[in-house]
């Protein structure tokens, strides 16, 4: 007897009819972008072998406490784009298969402390944009599996020094658009595999320490874009071997001591544009020997050492528009014998026989 392909789920109090097939109902279930404003507290009663289950997009302001925890089986749950204002401590705790969890877009709050105590195999977790201000020392405990996490768009003043203590495997972590002002020491220091570091939008004027992201190993991109850094440390990212590239744009950057750069070997794009840098010394690029891009569009640049290209020899690009150039000295291009765009619009140039070899 073939099964039906009629099958029937009770959402609200009130059962609803819909077609599906039965293999994938029986895995799946897809409900979202439905209008649900509510969910009874056994929507989900006995579907123990459920594997994927989507909510997203539709105008949920609340979750009963027990409504996953028949769910043994679930991996995949997502639940951004709705309205949800809290969730209780132990929403979760039955997931213990869950790989993905999304929560992003909502109107959250607060986190539990121990929210995601039950879900060991967690690799993916999104909470962007939601309201919350503070967060809980132990909120990720034991997730030693995850490896993109999410937490950008919220309003966190302050990051507790451990609170990725746990978080081992990491390779994504993205802080974006919080209201942080400080990172405290020690903050990255359990995080040997992470690859993407992204804390554009803060208020952070200084790191607070030169070790501050020395532990970062197999960090690959980081990005400190439109923050209110005033001034670059020479340590500041010292021992960032596999950096390749490096986020520094929008900021009140004034000084760029020699050097800065000396460790970061791998780095290929450097991005420096909307700051406030007024000259740049000759060993400002020293160690960069394989960067290939280089933005410093925007600043107020006067002057550059006649040699400072010399420590880039790969370099392809270079974006030197909107400055305060009168001249350049005739030698500094010389170096750039890979050079595929040079871009110096927008400078006040003196038109004399002095900038001729610019024409060339």
């Amino acid at each position: 007897m073939q099964p039906s392909r009629e099958a029937q789920l009770s959402f609200f109090k009130e059962a609803e009819t819909f077609l599906e097939d039965p293999i994938v109902s029986f895995l799946r279930r897809d409900l979202g972008i439905n209008g649900l404003t509510t969910l009874h507290k056994n929507s989900f009663l006995s579907l123990t072998h459920l594997i994927e289950l989507d909510l997203f997009d539709n105008e949920l302001d609340h979750l009963p406490d027990s409504i996953f925890d028949d769910l043994d089986n679930l991996q995949y749950l997502r639940l951004h784009k709705n309205q949800i204002e809290e969730v209780a401590n132990d929403l979760l705790l039955k997931l213990r298969n869950l790989q993905s969890f999304d929560i992003s877009n909502n109107r959250i709050k607060q986190l539990p402390p121990q929210l995601f105590k039950g879900n060991p195999k967690l690799i993916v977790l999104h909470i962007s944009r939601n309201l919350v201000k503070t967060v809980s020392q132990t909120l990720f405990s034991k997730l030693e599996l995850l490896e993109d996490l999410d937490f950008s768009n919220n309003k966190i003043g302050r990051f507790p020094k451990f609170l990725f203590t746990d978080l081992k495997n990491l390779k994504r972590l993205q802080l974006a658009e919080n209201r942080s002002d400080y990172l405290p020491t020690g903050l990255f220091d359990s995080l040997p595999n992470l690859e993407y570091l992204n804390f554009r939008k803060n208020h952070i004027s200084s790191i607070s320490d030169n070790k501050l992201f020395s532990a970062l190993q197999s960090l690959k991109s980081l990005q400190l874009t439109s923050n209110h850094f005033r001034r670059i440390q020479t340590k500041d990212f010292e021992n960032l071997f596999s950096l390749q590239e490096l986020h520094l744009g929008q900021n009140f950057i004034s000084e760029l001591p020699e050097n800065s750069f000396e460790t970061n070997i791998s780095l290929k794009k450097l991005f420096l544009l909307s700051n406030n840098l007024e000259e740049l010394e000759e060993k400002s690029f020293n160690g960069l020997d394989n960067l290939t891009f280089l933005l410093i569009s925007n600043n107020i640049l006067k002057t550059i050492h006649a040699d400072i290209f010399f420590y880039t020899p790969n370099l392809e690009k270079l974006d030197l528009d909107s400055n305060k150039f009168h001249f350049l000295p005739s030698k500094s291009l010389d170096y750039l014998d890979n050079w595929v765009s040079i871009k110096l619009a927008k400078n006040p140039w003196h038109c004399d026989c002095s900038i001729l070899y610019l024409a060339l």
